[in-house]
């Protein structure tokens, strides 16, 4: 499935559901060239759900509006999913929260454990978005990283990102140094509590 603009604008928006407020991906794949997809709400990725071996890619368009408990933008999920983000912005997202039994984690993206992979290049944005616990852009779950898939361009402002079981100065990317070796890593990204640095 692949969703564009076009001429006249396209939008995916008044959706909802347990996954996916507005597209839940499970063995197929969906690309995201233009148009937005907003005022979604779920329980897990208020905009866009991407279970086991799917694949989300966007090289364009936003994902902004949407709530969910837990990826209040997009939430990865189970073995083998995929998402692939080259261009685009995800922003004004909001992962809701009640305390230790209501989650509220990642309120842009949420990279749950598992064999998946979340993939950065390009002019990716991700930015604005809030959440209950730690992870207003980019929630990472233990042992996961960001995979830089191609030279980054720098945006206006930093992802904030949360990576679980990261200390001081924790490593959470993969590919940096074949592509962003000569760029410092904490002018793309910044901790969104005091518990670690980016380095």
């Amino acid at each position: 499935l692949n969703i564009c603009d076009c001429s006249s604008g396209g939008t995916i928006t008044k959706g909802g559901g347990s996954y996916g407020g507005a597209v839940s991906i499970v063995g197929g794949s969906f690309t995201l060239y233009s148009g937005t997809i907003t005022g979604n709400a779920a329980q897990d990725g208020g905009g866009v759900h991407i279970g086991q071996s799917g694949s989300f890619t966007m090289e364009g368009g936003a994902i902004t509006g949407n709530t969910a408990k837990n990826g209040g933008g997009v939430y990865i999920v189970n073995n083998g999913a995929l998402f692939t983000m080259s261009g685009g912005t995800i922003s004004g997202n909001t992962a809701i929260g009640s305390g230790s039994t209501g989650y509220g984690y990642g309120g842009g993206v949420y990279v749950t454990t598992g064999n998946l992979t979340f993939t950065l290049s390009g002019s990716a944005e991700i930015t604005g978005n809030t959440a209950y616990y730690p992870g207003d852009d980019l929630y990472l779950a233990n042992g996961q990283r960001v995979t830089i898939g191609g030279t980054l361009v720098k945006g206006s402002n930093k992802i904030k990102v949360h990576a679980m079981g990261s200390s001081s100065g924790g490593v959470f990317t993969s590919g940096w140094s074949t592509y962003m070796n000569d760029q410092d890593p904490a002018d793309y990204f910044t901790p969104d509590d005091d518990a670690y640095v980016v380095i």
